[in-house]
């Protein structure tokens, strides 16, 4: 199947490495881009973004979604819950009453907004090893309700069947957004950065105008 996807389509009809990437835009206003073949990706402020990649190895999984926020197995969302709560109580955030889908939500009066987003802990996953980490940044984890809630815009995914385990983490769209993500098909490695906004740029930036 992976050989009849689009990319690999476009790689072997232009020649190109089978390689693309997605960049999903915050503004509800300006799109953001896909990229078929290999960088430089170049935004403005003269900033390219391929350079900015990191890498980790590329694991073919048989589940595929689209979930708009991030969804952790029970047993990893309780115990990661459990230490967010404790460390944004820790910093004086106190939460509010609980609203589906999320289950953890903040008084945003004792928040304030930085370039990240809100004040609040940034989230790490650790990959492969304890030096690859995918950073999750404020403005992708926290979803603004009102302008007196906040909401941590991760779920509950429930329990992992046996014999018939699911993927433990599925990472959602919101947590993409400003965010460059690159599939090395041909190599089988997963780029990515951690919020282009701390470069100055976001994925609704892409300079249609450079060579």
């Amino acid at each position: 199947m992976m050989h009849i996807a689009l990319p690999s389509q476009f790689a072997s009809a232009f020649n190109f490495h089978r390689k693309f990437s997605i960049c999903l835009s915050s503004s509800t206003i300006v799109d953001g881009i896909i990229f078929l073949g290999d960088g430089p990706y170049e935004l403005l402020l003269n900033v390219d973004a391929s350079q900015l990649l990191i890498y980790t190895p590329l694991i073919l999984n048989p589940i595929n979604t689209v979930n708009p926020y991030i969804v952790m197995e029970t047993s990893i969302y309780s115990a990661f819950t459990k230490a967010f709560i404790s460390t944004t109580a820790s910093m004086n955030i106190t939460r509010v009453a609980t609203v589906a889908p999320f289950n953890i939500y903040f008084n945003s009066k004792n928040v304030y907004s930085t370039q990240g987003g809100a004040t609040i802990p940034t989230i790490g996953l650790v990959l492969q090893n304890n030096s690859m980490v995918w950073r999750i940044f404020r403005a992708n984890s926290m979803v603004f309700v009102n302008g007196d809630v906040l909401c941590l815009g991760f779920v509950d995914g429930g329990e992992n069947p046996i014999p018939t385990p699911r993927t433990s983490i599925v990472i959602g769209g919101y947590q993409l957004e400003d965010n460059l993500i690159q599939f090395d098909l041909a190599t089988s490695r997963l780029g990515f950065n951690s919020f282009l906004l701390f470069s100055q740029t976001t994925c609704s930036n892409f300079n249609f105008t450079s060579n």
